[in-house]
């Protein structure tokens, strides 16, 4: 699979945002892509995760905005996949927009933060979304989410600071965080951001165009240092549990931490399309 190239047709607009639009482009017959890809992760990969979609899973490159991003409303309503003026639509207002056909891809627990964040302001703003038509919509968790043990976090976010002094410091701060939610947990019995993080993934309306009826996929790997495959597994499990229909589960045995799509590019994308069309298949015996 040819992986899109970054060059002539993405454009920056905004810190950890990236566009594509297609214009007036037609998708292939019988293919029905996604309008729109969100796209979340931390910031300093954006820009490969985005360059690793393949040209040829749906015709994206031809036919699809993508939107890499750093939660930002306006975004989506420029785009035209909310309405522009939110805060002053009734609850009983039908707004006119088109019903979008919408991926979902999350990677790791920051991107799975990005997700509730953007869930979050959402919510604050617009709290009857029962009143958008859902449309197509697909959900992707690439290595996650997980409770993270310390050794988990400390292996997520020492790698990313050079300096060896305050690497040090970031260690000593994730010890004394870890501390602090177990004393927390067993004198107040309150949850740790790792639990409620879990929990807001499966909640059916986490965003406008989600339901316990949108499929999801997670992907993950048995050699992954830094997200427990099986803590993924345990999620995909409640999720089966909570009573969302179409669940996927795909484990690698080898590939890093997020990475999997660069070692086993065919049978990645393969699962991420297949979770897609059954996306569309389901939206077409709906109708």
């Amino acid at each position: 699979m040819a992986p899109l190239s970054l060059t002539g047709g993405y454009q920056r607009i905004g810190k950890g945002i990236y566009l594509s639009s297609s214009g007036n482009v037609t998708p292939n017959r019988g293919s029905r892509p996604p309008t729109l890809i969100l796209t979340f992760g931390w910031s300093v990969f954006c820009r490969a995760i985005i360059s690793e979609y393949p040209a040829d899973v749906a015709d994206y490159r031809e036919s699809t905005c993508v939107s890499n991003l750093e939660p930002v409303i306006h975004v989506l309503e420029n785009l035209g996949y909310l309405p522009s003026s939110m805060l002053k639509t009734k609850a009983t207002d039908k707004p006119e927009i088109d019903p979008p056909r919408i991926l979902i891809h999350a990677f790791s627990n920051g991107g799975c933060s990005q997700l509730t964040c953007l869930s979050r302001l959402l919510k604050a703003r617009f709290s009857n979304w029962d009143i958008l038509t859902p449309g197509i919509c697909a959900f992707v968790l690439d290595s996650c989410p997980g409770l993270g043990t310390m050794q988990h976090v400390k292996n997520s976010i020492t790698p990313l600071v050079r300096n060896p002094v305050l690497r040090t410091l970031f260690r000593g701060l994730i010890v004394w965080l870890f501390y602090y939610s177990a004393i927390m947990k067993r004198l107040f019995n309150s949850e740790n951001l790792f639990e409620i993080l879990k929990q807001d993934l499966n909640r059916p309306n986490l965003l406008p165009w989600t339901r316990k009826s949108t499929p999801r996929l997670y992907l993950c790997s048995k050699a992954d240092t830094m997200v427990a495959f099986h803590e993924v597994e345990d999620h995909m499990k409640n999720a089966k549990a909570a009573g969302f229909k179409d669940v996927r589960f795909e484990v690698f045995v080898n590939t890093p931490h997020v990475n999997h799509a660069k070692f086993e590019p065919e049978r990645y994308w393969g699962a991420v399309k297949a979770v897609w069309d059954a996306a569309c298949q389901q939206e077409q015996t709906n109708d």
